[in-house]
């Protein structure tokens, strides 16, 4: 069995012992505890095991529970060898790896330019994980992409532009919800924030 198999087996019966994702942040500490997470831990190669599964085309369900581990033995050699997988990596992969990868022990704003910058390579998912206060960090460049009414990265952009404090651009927001390209979910989302802008 060659290493990447032999993590997924590992990662298979980890994948069970993982809290809801609902009571992640408060279920963590006891994950961490388990034996079996601890021994995985214990080895010196644990972080390297979990890179090259999640190099090796992982499963989305399996490369969450792999990058909620790697936050507790990442190397910066790891980090970058994970922005990597990142930078190429599916919708469903991307969107994975999100509870895992804001608990890495890493500069939160440094990680938010990151993933603007791995659109640069016309990937759009990486924007789809800063659905979180941390967009504040990249609010020009979500207001940029917004403005490009490039789909799906305008979207993407948008998605995460929610999250960036007010004021927000009014104006950009009326032009992204007259453009025509907003379904119905994405019109209620800007009303919403329209709403909040102090606009009716």
């Amino acid at each position: 069995m060659n290493a990447p198999s032999s993590m997924q087996a590992r990662l298979e019966v980890l994948r069970q012992d993982l809290p809801d994702p609902f009571a992640l942040r408060t279920g963590l500490g006891a994950f961490f505890a388990l034996p079996r997470v601890r021994e995985l831990l214990a080895d010196g190669t644990a972080g390297e095991q979990l890179l090259d599964y999640l190099e090796h085309q992982p499963e989305p369900a399996l490369a969450r529970v792999a990058v909620i581990l790697l936050s507790r033995c990442l190397t910066d050699a790891l980090y970058r060898r994970l922005l990597a997988v990142l930078e190429r990596a599916d919708k469903e992969l991307t969107e994975a790896c999100d509870a895992g990868l804001w608990l890495l022990p890493v500069d939160q704003a440094a990680l938010a330019r990151e993933l603007v910058g791995m659109t640069s390579t016309g990937q759009p998912f990486p924007l789809l994980l800063l659905q979180r206060p941390i967009a504040a960090e990249v609010r020009a460049s979500l207001e940029h992409f917004i403005r490009l009414g490039k789909l799906p990265l305008s979207l993407y952009a948008l998605y995460a532009y929610a999250y960036v404090p007010r004021p927000r651009d009014q104006a950009l927001l009326l032009q992204w919800k007259q453009s025509g390209q907003a379904d119905a979910a994405t019109v209620r989302l800007l009303d919403q924030l329209l709403h909040e802008e102090g606009r009716p």
